[in-house]
């Protein structure tokens, strides 16, 4: 009996290094995959993970990069009279996405320090938009250097997550700047509406 336990515990220590050995190439394998997909230096560069204004849950730059599509991220404030004025331009982009017209996706991100201002805004101009708060910038201020050029401020990334070009102030042909930065051609038949 003793001899078979000695054989069977024999036997055991020399296959545990081959089977951990096994396990650890399996596992640095696993990362060595992981970090390849994972490493996008420009990714870490914009990365935030924001909660939603007015609804659970949080979204990150990551997300958006790893979607598959082109985004564009809209940074503005309830209180700029020039961000009121490009809201409707915004919106006409997001009326194109929600119909099919373009393949991309839009997220607003208010920096107010008040999210029921930003509720407010959002209701009562009938906004569709994805909207994330960040007072006072505090998360992204460093990447996207809002307090540097301002609001209305617009950053496009292409569909692989990687910074196109930004737009700064109002622009009445904002929908048109976007998918031209994104060489996507814009719609024949577009009205202030669409």
């Amino acid at each position: 009996m003793h001899r078979i336990l000695r054989l069977s515990m024999g036997l055991a220590l020399l296959l545990l290094p081959a089977a951990s050995g096994t396990a650890q190439a399996d596992w640095r394998s696993h990362l060595s995959r992981a970090s390849a997909t994972d490493e996008h230096p420009s990714w870490e560069k914009y990365a935030f993970e924001l909660p939603y204004v007015s609804q659970e849950g949080n979204l990150t730059f990551k997300e958006l990069a790893a979607g598959g599509k082109p985004f564009v991220i809209f940074f503005w404030l309830t209180d700029c009279p020039v961000c009121h004025l490009q809201m409707p331009y915004v919106q006409q982009l997001q009326n194109l996405i929600d119909n099919g017209t373009v393949d991309l996706r839009l997220v607003a991100i208010c920096l107010d320090d008040d999210e029921g201002e930003c509720t407010k805004f959002i209701e009562d101009k009938d906004l569709t938009f994805e909207v994330l708060l960040d007072r006072h910038a505090q998360h992204t201020n460093d990447a996207y250097k809002v307090e540097e050029l301002g609001t209305p401020l617009t950053y496009v990334f292409d569909k692989d997550g990687e910074f196109v070009d930004y737009l700064t102030g109002f622009r009445n042909s904002f929908a048109k700047s976007v998918l031209k930065l994104l060489d996507i051609q814009f719609p024949a038949k577009v009205t202030a509406g669409s």
